[in-house]
């Protein structure tokens, strides 16, 4: 057992933290990732990440229908749809901020101009760092999955920088 895998039964365990089941709806999975991030963000993004990524797609991938190679993409997928909606929350939360930030500073919208472009520059990297987790298996079924974690560890590390920047002060 991996210690993603150990630290998800504790939590689960514990009753801290249970995952929705596997046919829940997809928005209780973004507040399920969103509550997790409230709990441990606030002791830092390294630690939020250890303790909420992975969560959904583990439980996901110890059900029968998760644990072929089709399956677990499938796990990853629905996780890393999750911290898409967070990530886009947080992006919709974080761009309010700085607009304020950007009203009270000169030139006006530099920061949100420079947001825009970061995300831009983000979505990029996203797509190429994936394109290449997924080219590395070739033809190999492996690479669904492959793609797919990649997809869903890029998204989620995003999602918890933009929403550690909510709370920024100037």
């Amino acid at each position: 057992m991996t210690l993603r895998a150990l630290a998800a039964f504790a939590l689960a365990s514990a009753g801290l933290l249970a995952p929705p089941p596997a046919a829940a709806e997809d928005g209780i999975d973004s507040r399920f990732v969103a509550q997790c991030l409230d709990v441990h963000l606030p002791a830092g993004a390294a630690v939020a990440e250890r303790r909420c990524v992975g969560l959904l797609s583990l439980s996901c991938m110890n059900r029968p229908e998760g644990r072929s190679t089709v399956g677990q993409s499938a796990c990853l997928l629905r996780e890393a749809a999750a911290w898409e909606r967070v990530m886009e929350t947080s992006l919709a939360a974080l761009s309010e901020r700085v607009a304020l930030h950007d009203a009270a500073s000169e030139p006006a919208g530099a920061a949100a101009d420079a947001l825009v472009r970061a995300q831009s520059a983000w979505e990029a990297y996203a797509e190429a760092e994936c394109g290449y987790a997924y080219a590395l298996w070739g033809d190999g079924s492996f690479r669904q999955v492959a793609g797919a974690d990649c997809r869903l560890n890029t998204v989620a590390r995003r999602a918890i920088q933009l929403r550690a920047q909510i709370g920024f002060e100037s």
